[in-house]
């Protein structure tokens, strides 16, 4: 029918085969940036993840760990991405713990910026921005969704910030 309409040379028809053929490249190419992996649940070295909410997810197979109102649901990096969707009702944060990774790795694979550093006992905490998530807290007017506490042994991140503690 594109051929019949080409070769016959009605320009009324070609325009619409033309916005026609567009708004189809448009939607294939939408749906392809859509289908990219988010790589907050594909960096290396996540021992554990923990979903802060309001519901407890323990169909899924998950330790919770109640206080409060709130919450704190533990699981393996692969039940996170099985499980994503399900986990992001009433979702107040997400917090990752590391072993055998470096801060710089973390921050290099997430395009991550440091706004600002500070110490706190033995912990460094480090105030970030990553493109990859979308909640934000503002601090001294920047914006930050990510938090990583750096002791001797640990890394801990926290999107938007680590609400476990350190």
């Amino acid at each position: 029918m594109v051929f019949f309409l080409l070769v016959t040379g009605n320009k009324q028809n070609m325009k619409r085969v033309i916005v026609f053929v567009f708004l189809i490249l448009c939607l294939v190419m939408t749906n392809l940036g859509k289908l990219q992996r988010n790589p907050l649940f594909a960096i290396d070295g996540v021992e554990k993840v923990c979903f802060i909410s309001g519901d407890s997810f323990d169909a899924y197979g998950v330790e919770t760990v109640k206080c409060g109102e709130l919450a704190f649901n533990f699981c393996s990096v692969e039940t996170a991405r099985k499980n994503l969707r399900n986990f992001n009702k009433n979702l107040l944060g997400i917090q990752f713990y590391f072993s055998n990774v470096q801060k710089d790795d973390i921050l290099k694979s997430l395009k991550s910026e440091i706004v600002c550093e500070e110490a706190i006992n033995k912990l460094k905490v480090l105030n970030c921005y990553t493109p990859y998530y979308q909640d934000c807290i503002y601090i001294n007017g920047k914006k930050v969704n990510m938090q990583i506490a750096l002791s001797e042994e640990n890394i801990v991140a926290g999107f938007p910030v680590l609400l476990t503690g350190y």
